[in-house]
């Protein structure tokens, strides 16, 4: 790589599965997000005196990275396969293969994804002095044996091996497999909460959010959401469920034959269940279509949409692999360029507008413009 290179894009060397040693750029400042993401063979690294940011997952699941030659920087620190700042106040990330991870009594921040693909760690003891997890998985996805912290921290606790603010109300991670039942008190779960092998979900009536991305393991298939849930990331829901029902006294959502997510009002779709083979008996309320709705739909491959749609979010036909075909009523105000992002076999969006009247087109479509039909 030239010395003269001062920034390296996200998720650039991601997957290289060759690259084994590499003396970063001498102009290099930043390391970027999951950069060297799942590098397996990557051995050894050395950075330059001028590196001063690490991003989230920069160096997640380098299960070979034992060493880290800062010996000409003075912003990190390397040692125990744990990557610190140089004052020790931020864990940015655990490498090679370690068992057990005791953070430093310095510590006050574990940065997101800083032990993320690591599924050597088995047991992690936290400091007293740390003050602040990231919110996107901090502790890896592995099942710990042992989580400990110390009993003189002031925000978090662990109970039965799972971790919790100090209050209760955030669970951070459950190290449970199986039918899991979450505690109640508990007001909000994120990214990481959950390992991949929980079956069943029982959410507690105190919850009040849902954060990160898939958060819900993929093999939970039914969900309950009780009265008390205001906030929904509609990614965190993942791309599997197949039914899902929220409580009838809850005043933000309303859930239609166990296969939609509306607002109470009915006039905005949040999320379709993921074995839905039409959208026939999608209610005729819904002007909205948000962020991520149809995520995962792969049993559709024909979409006619009801007059009286009038927005189509972000991504919200995400990655919907088998659609081939979307007909857009008269009734569509906006669409975010961004709405077919990932559907790769769409090759016919028919919209029932003039040419011109819509921006943003091809709104993602891979087939660009030649596969839009204005009526």
């Amino acid at each position: 790589l030239s010395d003269n290179i001062e920034n390296i894009d996200n998720q650039a060397f991601m997957s290289c599965i060759d690259l084994k040693n590499l003396n970063l750029p001498k102009s290099l400042t930043t390391l970027n997000a999951e950069v060297f993401s799942a590098c397996k063979n990557l051995e050894s690294l050395k950075f330059p005196s001028k590196l001063i940011n690490i991003g989230e997952g920069a160096l997640a699941g380098c299960i070979k990275l034992d060493n880290i030659d800062v010996s000409e920087n003075n912003n990190f620190i390397f040692e125990d396969n744990m990557l610190y700042s140089k004052d020790y106040k931020t864990l940015y990330a655990v490498t090679g293969s370690p068992s057990s991870i005791k953070i430093n009594n310095l510590t006050e921040k574990i940065q997101s994804k800083a032990m993320s693909g690591i599924t050597t760690i088995k047991e992690v003891y936290i400091s007293e002095s740390v003050k602040e997890l990231g919110t996107q998985n901090p502790l890896g996805a592995s099942k710990l044996e042992k989580l400990e912290v110390d009993e003189k921290n002031e925000y978090f606790v662990s109970e039965n091996n799972d971790l919790y603010s100090k209050n209760y109300e955030i669970l951070y991670k459950c190290n449970k497999i199986g039918d899991v039942k979450v505690r109640e008190g508990v007001k909000q779960v994120i990214r990481g909460t959950f390992l991949s092998d929980v079956t069943s979900l029982e959410l507690p009536n105190s919850l009040e959010s849902i954060k990160g991305w898939s958060t819900i393991p993929g093999k939970v298939k039914y969900l309950y959401i009780p009265s008390n849930v205001k906030e929904i990331e509609i990614p965190a829901l993942g791309a599997k469920l197949t039914e899902i029902e929220i409580a009838s006294d809850n005043e933000y959502y309303k859930s239609v034959n166990n296969k939609y997510i509306l607002s109470k009002n009915g006039d905005t779709l949040y999320f379709v269940t993921k074995n839905v083979e039409n959208i026939d008996e999608m209610p005729d309320s819904i002007k909205i279509i948000k962020s991520y709705a149809f995520w995962g739909c792969n049993n559709l491959e024909n979409i006619v949409l009801k007059n009286g749609i009038e927005e189509l979010g972000h991504a919200a036909f995400y990655n919907m692999k088998k659609l081939t075909r979307v007909e857009i009523p008269s009734s569509i105000k906006s669409i975010q360029s961004t709405a077919f992002t990932g559907a790769v076999n769409l090759k016919e969006i028919i919209i029932h507008k003039k040419k011109g009247e819509i921006t943003g087109a091809p709104w993602g479509a891979v087939y660009r413009d030649r596969a839009i039909t204005y009526i």
